[in-house]
């Protein structure tokens, strides 16, 4: 009976509904930001409230309800359990199929579902069930542990602490204007790569975050190494960074062309979708390459691609770089 679906992400590019250019806002209708993140499910909103109102009360509710989770009912809430025609109800004799079941075949995720199995089961469809009673069967739904799938946020790998981090950090993903053609539910964790500012406030040894190289202190790496380029999959925000042009988008890895659908506003758009699922670009290990030629050997052997003589800006979409500059230096 548990309604929720399940929690693994499937290396795919999620489609949404819709390209984001049909949820354009306009004078007197808001914008569309808010995207289910949840498998299958399309919904999406200009609220940020409605949004979370979605995904708690279909996909990850934060409520449960057990029917007889506890017998003693007090007398006042028991007199107003009304059977079909008006008779009180039987305590607890008409519960007697419940009472011997496991707790987790009788547990729901919503209240009207409680509702529904009580009429169903046990009372009658014109029965009358009340609040308190509901309201005495209630508990508070399991928190994700940490390291459950739910907590990872799809845009930039980040493991969440619990359903409330996510829920805010994933949002301020959206107020950033991502949608769900950059949500990979298995996305690796981004590196954070700081500043020369941040870091030469900080004490202690660095290791850069991208070729792991140590140095004895901040003050040591900017001047040491105050560049550092990667390249990852898992850096690739979204498929229409693998294109250029607009009219006509050219893929960067066989340089095949997509044209615009003059019928169809989101046509192209999903074309190319299903010509990125060719090139499996969400199906590899996500490694972190140091080196430009081992990440365009991994591109040839996991992309179906051949690159000669391939150029890095090419593949500025996949690199993240660290880019330091202090007095000394100037």
């Amino acid at each position: 009976m548990d309604s929720r679906g399940s929690r693994r992400g499937r290396r795919r590019w999620k489609p949404v509904s819709s390209h984001p250019i049909e949820t354009t806002a306009t004078s007197s209708q808001p914008k569309n930001i808010f995207y289910c993140t949840f498998s299958g499910c399309n919904r999406f909103f200009s609220q940020q409230y409605e949004w979370v109102r979605h995904e708690e009360s279909v996909h990850y509710p934060q409520k449960k309800w057990i029917c007889c989770q506890t017998l003693e009912i007090p007398e006042n809430v028991r007199q107003n359990i009304v059977m079909k025609g008006g008779a009180p109800a039987p305590w607890p004799q008409n519960f007697d199929a419940c009472l011997k079941q496991p707790e987790d075949h009788r547990t729901f995720y919503r209240k009207d579902h409680l509702v529904q199995h009580i009429q169903q089961v046990h009372l009658g469809k014109k029965s009358l069930i009340p609040t308190d009673l509901l309201q005495l069967w209630a508990d508070d739904a399991c928190e994700p542990l940490a390291g459950d799938p739910i907590l990872r946020c799809g845009f930039c790998g980040d493991d969440l602490p619990s359903w409330t981090a996510r829920r805010h950090h994933v949002a301020a993903h959206f107020k950033k204007g991502l949608d769900m053609s950059a949500w990979w539910p298995s996305r690796k964790r981004i590196p954070f790569v700081p500043d020369s500012a941040v870091c030469l406030f900080s004490s202690g040894r660095f290791t850069c975050p991208l070729c792991n190289k140590e140095y004895s202190d901040c003050e040591s790496a900017a001047l040491e190494h105050h560049h550092c380029a990667a390249w990852s999959c898992r850096f690739l925000v979204n498929f229409e960074s693998t294109f250029t042009g607009t009219e006509s988008a050219r893929c960067k890895l066989c340089s095949a062309q997509i044209k615009a659908n003059p019928f169809s506003l989101d046509g192209q758009w999903h074309a190319m979708r299903l010509h990125c699922e060719y090139h499996r670009l969400r199906d590899c290990d996500q490694d972190i390459y140091s080196n430009f030629e081992d990440f365009t050997a991994h591109m040839c052997t996991h992309r179906q691609v051949e690159l000669e003589q391939a150029k890095e800006e090419l593949f500025d979409d996949w690199c993240t770089r660290l880019r330091w500059s202090t007095n000394k230096q100037q």
